[in-house]
């Protein structure tokens, strides 16, 4: 089981993803809706963390930064294993802080984090579908090229989740810029 840190995003932006989900639903193995997690970005993952102390770093994290703006501007597939088919995320300079600000808070906190998170080696996208096969590639790709971009969205929350066998699990849901 790991846990994940992930970027939320506003209703319009966290609604035109459901619908790409719910159009994939037909083609994929497992829609992203039974995975049970949100339309979401990635910032952290590991199988190895001190739950309690994240969940408090991870508050406190959330509380100093301001919600902010981005862009959802292509598809891509990772060639791996996982065949994943995602909205890649414009890439700022202020996404990229935010990251590296939050992977030091996340690595105090847990050890051998996912590679794929990593300072150097994140590559900031929304998972549209996972498990991909070769027979299912043109049919996914075409329902994911189908919608207009870019899409111009905010991310006003973060969560920690739990990603165990079944339904990913909230752990702690936090609004950004929420000081106390």
């Amino acid at each position: 089981m790991s846990y994940a840190t992930v970027l939320h995003f506003d209703p319009a932006t966290e609604d035109a993803v459901y619908a790409v989900w719910d159009e994939l639903a037909g083609v994929v193995d497992r829609p992203m809706r039974d995975i049970g997690v949100r339309p979401h970005i990635t910032l952290a993952d590991s199988d190895h963390v001190d739950v309690r102390d994240l969940e408090a770093a991870t508050a406190t994290f959330a509380a100093s930064t301001l919600p902010f703006r981005l862009t959802l501007s292509s598809v891509g597939l990772f060639s791996t294993a996982e065949g994943v088919l995602f909205f890649g995320v414009t890439v700022s300079r202020a996404l990229l802080e935010l990251h590296a600000e939050y992977s030091r808070i996340f690595g105090r906190h847990a050890r051998q984090p996912n590679a794929y998170y990593r300072l150097g080696a994140w590559v900031p996208h929304v998972t549209l579908a996972m498990g991909l096969q070769e027979p299912q590639l043109a049919a996914a790709l075409a329902v994911a090229r189908r919608v207009l971009l870019p899409l111009l969205g905010s991310v006003p929350e973060m969560s920690l989740v739990r990603v165990p066998d079944g339904p990913v699990e909230t752990v702690g849901l936090f609004q950004l810029g929420a000081q106390a």
